[in-house]
């Protein structure tokens, strides 16, 4: 995946999730057919061919004849192995879709539980492991097929073999029995050797098929090779302007999918005009604004070259960037997104990447961290670095989920201009920074772009009114361009209407509060300085600010309502024994498959006792003077025998393998199931914890309940058969001749025991070490994946590939120790039944001497016992299936809810919103010792508007926790209509909650199926109409309308097919399809264009009527018509009132509108 394109990567394995299934599954799977099984199968060959070369030696004929059954073997695997593969790749196929869903639903469960999707998303996975199940009962004719021709051929063969040794022996070509004899046990171990080929040809038939996929993607030839060392790569840096000329771009459509054109026209339409051309002036800054969806981004990702255009070219100086080397080109820009990504490293880390693929690359740390600073004061982020616990060493967490959005914004400015990029690009840079924050880092990035070529794409026009050249996209094309003061001048123009979509809520506002705050909000509305003295007020009270931020620590694991617990919760180890009780047990509604499978077991299990015997007699017509005919017709019945023992053979086997195959798949199903589902039900400080990424937890929902289904399989059927055979043996051997059965028994059967033990022992280890590798990898596959576009706009594709090969290399160096053990075990128990054969032809020829055993005694005991060792190896060769098992029947069952909390009191109702107190409220992150709130006292009256603003980091975000029950306090009490809300009932509560968040999370799906998830439990789904109108209400069903599929339109994975603001609005329309008492709205439209933010915020006021508004925001137009403004300073609220009792107390409140004042 390193050097995929940005546009291609990922396309056939989808999300992070995917990724993560296709890189860990995939890889265990071929683990499991390569390492043991492989060896196995190596043996198994080596014992067949050397087995029928001894038998050519002795005689040829006989040994070409009982050969037969190879080429039969060969077509049978030939024809059930490509069948078992193509079925395995459809339940694989529907597997990594699952895991695709379960990724997005685990990065983003804040929005799950808020909805109380859990049920619903469960439901939709569900039914994609529902299409892998029933791709899996396929398999079961397949593998009864299977396992039928191998064992009948097997058995079919010693049948041939005393056949046609007697018919030689009968005609004089041979001359001694002991021919016929050598030759049946040369084909007798080679045959052997051959059924124990079956299983590892299974699970390598498994690892073809996950191989296969992982190899698709690994041979696919990139459309844009970011790894390739072709390309021009100029000494200087090319002067002259960077150019879009005359281009047109749609985004790749997917199965039934259209293409959705973004820029200069339809590409396929040849009549469609010259497409869009755009400059971008060398060393001067052009700043890119427009509606959402207006293709702003799409222009970045050409630059980038995430994507060529259709039609046209991109260049600079005159050079098509396509004939530039790639990593050379992204290594000359610098990049901020709206939806900045840190990885799960320090703050100094993160910074330093961005360093990547430069001339500072492979400077000493020491030298990095002088860089490191220095862009960090810059982007106006030192100062809440230092006082971090850890301060530039600080762990960010997983998508910096231990800092704010603002805090995030920050470092990722500080990470894109470490470099001194040549061209710098700002997409929404500032977009979730506070104001007062903002106008600093605006004026540093100002400071910055001085005499570097400057791409600013802002929907917040006060951030780009000294920009060289603003551009108005529309509709893919350029509408209008010009300076701020020059677009203004048009009155009808389409940036005064966007400048106008900004203002007028502020001039509206100041009508409504009279002519004194129309005065106060016309100051603020064109003062462009803060005064210094206050400035410098802020400055010395902002140190909390990034003391608090921090402290949005990792939270532990913990039941929902349950008070969280430090630490991981420590499961009580359940043995495999047990496991499997508490599967069956469960399982019972499979009990007549598993009886079937059972007696399946019961035949294969008796197969080698009753061969014994048959050879036995066979054996003893050679002792016994008959004449010929009647010899021959002795033999060959018991030949006879041996066939028929092959038909009951083979068709137990084929009961056994097609029941344990049907098992195997409704076992992965349903424990899949409720992995996901246990894992959901888990409280936010599980998720918070180290160790439970997404990714991590995608990784154990497809690898633990696959361990089970490997155990619980066809190979918990064949060792069912070699427990009954060793057992059936023993007792055989025993009845036949106590003394030889007792000694061969008492020296080799203890040891194999023993040695299969501590293999197991070891095994566990090894499963456990290899368990946490596999988890840690599959983090970060997830992480990297999950990043692209970060990760390829850094040039960190090659740094990403040697950094998850040192993760892999490390853990084959430390189990390098474990596995030698694990094999001189293996190696000495694989002798002890040489050893036991030698002792048995010893003691047994004594006792043949002695006349104390017959001939026919002496081969029923020879057979009964080297078989039975024989199986006994087989057992213990499953040891890593049962040690995989038991670790992932401990992770599975220690999900489990033990003591569920009783049900709270129902949500009381209401017709007009409800009311929220805060009294006393003390909160901290349970894993931090720094407090978030001391003793927090707010009121919101129900039906009002109330919003939250301060700096970032400053803990309004926490709130919108607390208000959704993510967290409880930890002392004092939130009231909601004078209920404790700890005491009401989760479901209840929050089905009268609606909240979008910051960063709006959709699922791969409809439009229409993201929307209908904002429907209560308790209510009815909605019906078309109220969906529609829920759109029309956040204005986005417009734009719906315009798509080719409308409502049925795929948005992809994590909504990847629709923009910021499009993503923003269709949350939007989830939150309002709700019809909530309680609107919680956590920077809402901070993704959304002027217009559309104008549009939504009328939204927001006719949805306001009748339920209670809790808005967080740091853009403060949106905030103005509210009935309370809660200021944040500290943990607590340090103002509060109307906007224009706060503009006239010129406290902090007021200087936060000056620092956003936009001059119109």
């Amino acid at each position: 995946m390193g050097g995929r394109a940005t546009g291609t990567a990922g396309a056939k394995t989808g999300t992070a999730g995917a990724v993560a299934v296709s890189i860990t599954t995939h890889s265990n799977t071929v683990q499991m057919g390569i390492s043991e099984k492989a060896s196995t199968f190596i043996q198994g060959v080596a014992m067949v061919l050397s087995g029928f070369i001894i038998g050519f030696v002795k005689n040829w004929k006989l040994t070409l004849v009982t050969a037969t059954i190879l080429p039969t073997s060969i077509l049978i695997y030939g024809i059930s192995i490509p069948m078992d593969i193509k079925l395995e790749k459809a339940v694989m196929a529907a597997h990594e879709k699952a895991a695709a869903l379960a990724e997005e639903v685990l990065a983003s469960v804040r929005t799950a539980k808020s909805f109380n999707a859990e049920k619903r998303l469960g439901v939709k996975y569900k039914d994609l492991l529902e299409q892998g199940r029933i791709a899996g009962l396929r398999k079961s004719p397949v593998s009864g097929v299977h396992y039928f021709g191998v064992f009948f051929v097997i058995f079919g063969g010693y049948a041939i073999c005393f056949w046609y040794g007697i018919k030689l022996f009968q005609q004089g070509e041979i001359k001694n029995p002991g021919t016929i004899i050598s030759v049946f046990f040369a084909v007798v171990f080679a045959v052997m050797a051959f059924g124990n080929i079956a299983p590892p040809i299974q699970l390598m038939s498994k690892a073809a098929s996950a191989s296969a996929s992982m190899f698709e993607v690994i041979d696919r030839t990139p459309l844009i090779d970011s790894l390739s060392t072709e390309g021009l790569q100029p000494e200087n840096f090319p002067s002259g302007e960077l150019e879009l000329k005359n281009v047109k771009f749609a985004y790749p459509g997917g199965g039934e999918r259209e293409r959705v054109v973004v820029l200069g026209g339809d590409p396929d339409d040849a009549e469609g005009g010259e497409g869009m051309s755009l400059s971008f002036p060398e060393g001067k800054t052009t700043a890119i604004v427009g509606r959402s969806g207006s293709g702003k981004s799409t222009i970045v990702g050409l630059i980038e070259r995430w994507y060529d255009p259709d039609v046209g070219s991109v260049s600079i100086a005159g050079i098509d960037i396509k004939d530039l080397n790639l990593r050379w080109w992204r290594g000359k820009i610098g990049l901020v997104m709206q939806e900045p990504f840190l990885f799960n490293e320090s703050v100094f880390k993160n910074v330093a990447y961005g360093l990547t693929g430069t001339e500072w690359e492979h400077i000493s740390d020491e030298e990095k961290m002088v860089l490191v600073k220095e862009a960090c004061v810059e982007a106006n982020a030192a100062s809440f670095i230092e006082e971090l616990p850890e301060a530039y060493q600080t762990r960010v967490g997983e998508q910096g989920i231990k800092i704010s959005g603002g805090q995030k914004q920050r470092i990722a400015i500080a990470r894109s201009i470490i470099s001194k990029p040549q061209i710098l690009i700002l997409d929404e840079a500032t977009s979730a920074i506070d104001p007062r924050n903002e106008k600093i880092v605006q004026e540093a990035l100002d400071r910055i772009s001085k005499g570097r070529t400057t791409i600013t794409i802002a929907h917040r026009l006060s951030t780009v009114r000294k920009a060289d050249r603003i551009v108005v996209i529309g509709a893919g094309n350029v509408l209008e361009v010009g300076t701020h003061e020059e677009l203004l001048a048009n009155p009808d123009g389409a940036y005064t209407q966007l400048v106008r979509g900004q203002t007028l809520l502020m001039q509206e506002v100041g009508e409504e509060e009279g002519e004194e705050e129309d005065l106060e909000i016309a100051k603020v509305g064109v003062t462009e300085g803060v005064d210094t003295a206050r400035d410098t007020t802020l400055e010395r009270s902002s140190t909390w600010r990034s003391r608090l931020s921090v402290n949005r620590g990792r939270a532990p694991a913990g039941d929902e309502e349950a008070a969280p617990v430090v630490g991981k919760k420590k499961v009580k180890v359940m043995g495999i024994l047990r496991s499997v009780r508490l599967i069956g047990w469960e399982q019972r509604h499979l009990w007549p498959i598993y009886l079937l499978g059972f007696v399946g077991c019961l035949g294969g299990g008796a197969a080698v006792p009753i061969q014994a015997i048959l050879f036995g007699k066979f054996m003893e017509g050679f002792e016994k003077r008959l004449d010929t005919d009647e010899f021959v017709k002795r033999q060959n019945h018991w030949a006879l025998m041996f066939f028929i023992l092959a038909i009951g053979v083979g068709m137990a086997y084929a009961l056994m393998g097609s029941m344990f195959t049907s098992i195997t798949h409704h076992i992965n199903a349903y424990y899949r199931l409720e992995y996901f589902q246990n894992v959901l039900r888990q409280g936010i400080p599980f998720f918070d914890a180290e160790g439970n990424s997404a990714g991590t937890l995608t990784a154990q929902l497809n690898t633990h309940p696959a361990a089970l289904q490997e155990l619980l399989g066809p190979s918990t059927g064949l060792m069912l058969i070699s427990i009954m055979s060793i057992l059936g043996c023993c007792i055989l051997a025993l009845c036949i001749g106590w003394k030889l059965a007792l000694v061969c028994i008492c020296a080799a059967l203890p040891f194999l025991f023993f040695a299969g033990l501590i293999r197991i022992r070891i095994e566990v280890g090894f499963a456990k070490d290899t368990a946490e590798v596999f988890e840690e990898s599959a983090q970060f596959a997830s992480e990297a994946v999950g990043a692209f576009r970060t990760v390829s706009s850094l040039i960190m594709e090659q740094s990403i590939r040697n950094r998850y090969d040192m993760l892999l290399k490390g853990h084959v160096k430390k189990s390098f120790k474990k596995t030698a053990l694990a094999s001189v075990i293996f190696s000495a128990s694989e002798n002890t039944s040489l050893l036991a054969t030698a002792l048995c032809f010893w003691y047994g020829g004594r006792l043949l001497a002695n006349h104390e055993l017959t001939t026919y005694e002496f081969y029923i005991i020879y057979i009964s016992i080297i078989q039975g060792g024989e199986f006994a190896g087989q057992f213990f060769g499953f040891t890593e299936n049962i040690t995989q098992a038991a670790e992932a029947a401990n992770r599975i069952f220690g999900k489990r809810e033990k003591n569920p909390p009783p049900p709270g009191s129902p949500m009381p109702n209401g017709d007009n919103g409800c009311e929220v107190v805060f009294r006393d409220v003390n909160f901290k992150y349970p894993t931090r010792d720094t407090p978030i709130f001391q003793n927090l006292n707010l009121k919101i009256p129900a039906g009002s508007f109330a919003a939250f603003v301060g700096a970032s980091g400053c803990g309004k975000t926490t709130t919108i926790s607390l208000l959704e029950r993510f967290y409880d306090p930890a002392s004092g009490t939130i009231q909601i209509d004078g209920e404790d809300i700890t005491r009401l009932d989760v479901e209840s509560y929050r089905n009268s909650v609606s909240l979008v968040a910051q960063e709006p999370t959709l699922y791969a799906g409809t439009i229409s199926e993201n929307v209908r998830l904002g429907a209560t439990t308790t209510s009815p789904p909605p019906t078309d109409e109220e969906i529609i109108q829920a759109c029309k209400d956040a204005y986005i069903h417009e734009f719906i309308t315009s798509l080719p599929d409308g409502y049925q339109t795929i948005v992809g994975a994590k909504g990847m097919g629709l923009s910021g603001g499009q993503k923003q609005r269709v949350a939007i329309a989830r939150a309002l399809v709700r019809k909530p008492r309680m609107l919680l709205l956590d920077e809402a439209t901070a993704s959304l264009d002027s217009e559309s933010e104008r549009f939504v915020q009328k939204a927001f006021e006719h949805a306001r009527i009748g339920r209670t508004v809790v808005a967080v925001a740091h853009r403060l137009s949106t905030v103005q018509a509210a009935d309370v403004i809660f200021v944040f300073d500290e943990g607590r609220v340090v103002e509060s009132g109307r906007h224009g009792e706060l503009v006239r107390a010129r406290g902090v409140y007021y200087q936060m509108c000056q620092a956003q004042a936009l001059d119109n």
